[in-house]
């Protein structure tokens, strides 16, 4: 019996779409993953994206949030942190190599582009993700959803453009006037 259910779901696998698949394959994985295979696998991720940012100076660092595995529910609760690391120098002494990495001010969705995260975030879409718009159009040329929750989109009417904060000496200017204009009717 357990056999032929098996068989069903091959089947049924089968006939799905292959990411759909994937994602059933990697649920399955999951189930029965060990803690140390948990932690290979953050450690494969984290070789694969040196591999793809060799070369540059900055790349990103995957890690189990300290804390986060601590419970003997840890596949439910288990935290991986993104961070973005700089490679500083590498020192190499007959045999011995060892890395320098700086972990880069982690900045927020406002301040950097997550797609290049070179670029400043400039535009807002309404699920509240930020992309610099270089990013986003070229993103928006293939896709009309979100590159992050595949919220969708109809529009380029439904994004924001975000400002640039005014400058200290713009708020000292503002603040001045105020003071100066105390007493007087306000004018908009």
């Amino acid at each position: 019996m357990g056999q032929q259910i098996s068989d069903q779901t091959q089947l049924v696998i089968g006939k799905l779409p292959e990411k759909v698949a994937r994602h059933v394959t990697l649920v399955r994985e999951s189930g029965s993953l060990t803690y140390e295979e948990f932690l290979g696998r953050v450690a494969e991720l984290n070789d694969v994206t040196a591999e793809v940012a060799a070369g540059q100076e900055k790349h990103l660092l995957f890690e189990v949030q300290p804390g986060s595995d601590s419970s003997a529910l840890w596949k439910v609760v288990v935290r991986v942190v993104c961070t973005k690391v700089r490679l500083i120098e590498t020192y190499n002494s007959g045999g011995l190599a060892a890395s320098i990495v700086l972990r880069v001010k982690q900045l927020t969705d406002e301040e950097e582009c997550c797609i290049c995260m070179d670029g400043r975030a400039d535009l807002i879409l309404p699920c509240a993700h930020s992309f610099c718009q270089k990013c986003i159009d070229k993103w928006s040329d293939r896709h009309r959803n979100c590159p992050i929750c595949r919220l969708q989109m109809t529009g380029a009417n439904e994004s924001w453009v975000v400002s640039d904060a005014p400058t200290e000496d713009d708020m000292a200017n503002y603040i001045l006037n105020l003071a100066d204009e105390a007493g007087q009717p306000h004018r908009p």
